[in-house]
């Protein structure tokens, strides 16, 4: 079997094999459009996310990891279609990475007015958010609520903002899948927003006790930072107000857009209020 990969990621495989006197070939070709490390543009001017093939086929190339690190994502098949769905808010296969000394942030909160109006839009209520979860930003922090929802595809039916944690993995095994973030279209099609940021996705197990740690040591405080410790993990944090413009703002609201392609996740995770397609950041 030869495989050449091109400039954008696309892959041909060609698979030959012999039946007999003379020899005989066939020849397969295979395209991967949108799993490769090379990201690509949808015509809207975001990123495209991973389709089904590719997270089916990126599950099956990290599988051991994922036993190791990400068992419960795993562990049946109702538990992988979720998976997949995760999988597919990235743009680029993600890889499995490390979190020890990395910086990650997260924005949460409900809308300062009244956090059911803007949801009302879309079907959906907006629960009160949490500083801690299953998908944090990493890099580059955002300067403003349009560039925070417009980086990390944040559609308003997934969560409001008003205050910002940012942690940092002192020690600990602790693991994170990271990636760009895909493009997200809100299921009425009327708000869109194209990705491009960095995120990354961590265990429920994890989320939810280091949500517990850092609620207990926030509680109502404007502002504060301190080192929590969880299951030998020991996390440096700083909570405060993001102090931002137009927090409610409507970004990414147009006409209804005829986009069947793009991908916005709707399901609801066991262990969070809701994920990422209705999930936190």
């Amino acid at each position: 079997i030869l495989e050449a990969v091109g400039p954008n990621g696309d892959r041909t495989a060609h698979i030959y094999f012999a039946s007999g006197s003379p020899t005989s070939y066939r020849i397969e070709a295979k395209s991967n459009p949108s799993g490769s490390k090379y990201p690509k543009q949808s015509k809207h001017g975001g990123w495209k996310g991973l389709d089904e093939a590719d997270a089916e086929e990126w599950i099956w190339d990290n599988h051991e990891k994922l036993k190791e690190y990400f068992q419960e994502y795993i562990e049946n098949e109702t538990a992988k279609k979720k998976f997949i769905l995760d999988l597919k808010a990235f743009a680029t296969r993600p890889e499995i990475v490390p979190l020890l000394g990395e910086t990650m942030t997260r924005v949460y909160g409900p809308p300062k007015k009244n956090p059911r109006l803007r949801a009302a839009r879309e079907g959906y209520v907006v629960n009160r958010t949490r500083p801690g979860g299953r998908w944090w930003c990493v890099g580059r922090i955002p300067n403003t609520a349009k560039e925070w929802r417009k980086l990390l595809a944040v559609l308003d039916i997934f969560n409001g903002n008003g205050h910002i944690v940012k942690i940092k993995i002192l020690s600990g095994n602790v693991h994170g899948i990271r990636g760009k973030v895909a493009e997200q279209l809100s299921s009425s099609k009327q708000q869109y927003l194209p990705g491009g940021g960095e995120q990354v996705l961590i265990s429920s197990e994890h989320a939810k006790k280091i949500d517990k740690a850092l609620t207990a040591a926030i509680k109502n405080k404007r502002s504060i930072s301190g080192i929590i410790s969880v299951d030998g993990i020991t996390i440096q944090f700083t909570k405060k107000s993001t102090r931002w413009k137009k927090v409610n703002g409507r970004y990414g609201w147009q006409q209804r857009l005829d986009v069947p392609l793009i991908y916005s996740s709707q399901y609801l995770a066991p262990t969070e209020e809701q994920p990422k397609g209705q999930d936190f950041y």
